[in-house]
């Protein structure tokens, strides 16, 4: 068992962001690269997370709901599960028992309260190491979209474990045009982020 933890993060890539309103070709090439990020090899010690969207009745009068104003992620929708391959390799994985796949609700752009879930997820995993504030930690994310969830969690995760290493991969992510994809890998690369796979 190595002794850094590596946490491997989807963030969102549910039918909402690949089919539907905030869908894109970009996102649908990029279903395969990013089943990839999160298939494990067998002996592999990594632990991977994937998140998706969870809003309900009080979503209607968030702000971000506001500035949207386009429903997705909607509570129990088809919208709102991951997409396709990807959600039946999760599932298959976490049926199985599988300690190394986890999957995380949040009900806004980033996983508000998802430090906490991480480290109690870490601590079942390894019971016998800490892993205070991410010290031994490397978090890699990917997913979608790069200018909105992923460098909005990629940014709640480096000051919830400021210890941790992150790096983004920039091959398993999807901006909303490639342009702010770009844009936001140069911002998450200027707070001392490690951006792969360019």
């Amino acid at each position: 068992m190595s002794d850094n933890l590596v946490i491997r993060i989807l963030v969102d890539v549910t039918n909402d962001f690949v089919v539907g309103p905030f869908g894109s070709e970009a996102a649908l090439a990029k279903a395969g690269t990013m089943l990839k990020f999160i298939t494990l090899e067998g002996g592999s010690d990594e632990l991977v997370l994937a998140t998706w969207e969870d809003h309900g009745p009080a979503y209607a009068d968030n702000h971000e709901n506001l500035k949207f104003a386009v429903p997705h992620g909607v509570r129990d929708s088809e919208g709102a599960r991951l997409y396709g391959a990807i959600g039946e390799y999760m599932q298959q994985k976490i049926s199985a028992g599988d300690p190394r796949y986890h999957l995380v609700v949040k009900d806004r752009f980033m996983a508000y309260g998802s430090d906490a879930v991480i480290s109690r997820i870490i601590a079942e995993y390894r019971p016998d190491e800490v892993h205070c504030e991410g010290r031994g930690v490397t978090f890699i994310i990917a997913g979608l979209v790069t200018n909105i969830c992923v460098i909005a969690n990629a940014i709640y995760l480096q000051g919830a474990f400021p210890w941790a290493r992150v790096v983004i991969d920039a091959d398993a992510c999807v901006g909303v045009t490639p342009e702010l994809h770009q844009a936001a890998l140069e911002v998450m690369a200027s707070m001392a982020m490690e951006v792969i796979n360019r």
